[in-house]
């Protein structure tokens, strides 16, 4: 049995609401039977983004999300509504893409979607004063140090608790806009061998994202979110933030301090 009293995630065809561990879709009347009865049961498709990438499979790490599929034949009707459910990984989630894959392919082998839309699950914090305070406290301990380097963004290269390093990105004041525009992490590796053959010719590792894909946080006029970095040995960073219409906004760069320099103790 699911609560679904509370107004869901996702608004669209099917109406998705976020439980503790899974995603819940429910349709009514004629939403039941989704685009194109006729042809195959179209299922559902999400693409779920994890706050840290080093959770995700080694062949889900390129693209930067782990891929789930939900099938429509495995939905169950009550009371005039459908349901279907998607249990999620048990990793901390940033972001989820989902949505339902019309059932005929396109020219060139594509699906085109009926719906979809992305939820943030880590965005609760700002609707939780506890969590929102411990996210304050360590805004302000990472604030309180000496920025790495400075930008439109503060950018902060930092030791993790246990081991490792991590980049975080700090402004204030901030708004939606300002984290709107994606992220870019270049990573450039002392040894070049350490990165995957497609990486080799580029001499450096890539990862880019969303604000509110690795977690990203906005309270108090504040923006914050921080990215774990790979455990090889590490010559310098380069983070910015490029917009797919104005291009690069920011970057910069800088090598990494020799205590930072190696991933593990």
């Amino acid at each position: 049995h699911a609560d679904t009293g509370d107004r869901p995630a996702i608004e669209s065809v099917w109406d998705v609401h976020h439980l503790d561990d899974a995603l819940l879709y429910v349709g009514e009347g004629d939403r039941c039977l989704g685009p194109e009865r006729e042809d195959n049961e179209p299922g559902f498709f999400l693409h779920v983004y994890p706050v840290d990438w080093h959770d995700l499979p080694e062949r889900s790490r390129r693209e930067g999300f782990a891929k789930l599929f939900v099938r429509r034949d495995r939905n169950w009707m009550s009371e005039g509504r459908c349901f279907a459910v998607a249990f999620l990984p048990s990793f901390p989630i940033g972001a989820i893409h989902t949505g339902q894959f019309v059932s005929h392919a396109l020219v060139g082998g594509g699906y085109a979607t009926a719906w979809e839309g992305r939820l943030f699950p880590r965005q609760q914090w700002s609707r939780n004063g506890e969590d929102v305070a411990s996210v304050r406290r360590e805004y302000q301990r990472i604030a309180a140090g000496e920025a790495t380097a400075r930008a439109a963004w503060n950018v902060h290269l930092l030791p993790r608790a246990g081991g490792g390093r991590e980049i975080a990105f700090l402004k204030a004041p901030c708004g939606r806009g300002d984290s709107a525009a994606r992220f870019f992490v270049h990573v450039v590796p002392v040894d070049s061998s350490v990165l995957p053959v497609s990486h080799h010719r580029l001499k450096f590792g890539n990862w880019d994202f969303h604000f509110r894909e690795r977690g990203g946080v906005l309270f108090d006029g504040k923006c914050f979110a921080r990215l774990r970095l790979p455990d090889y040995e590490i010559a310098h960073v380069r983070p910015g933030q490029y917009d797919p219409t104005a291009g690069e906004l920011w970057r910069v760069e800088f090598p990494a301090p020799p205590a930072l320099q190696h991933g593990r103790p």
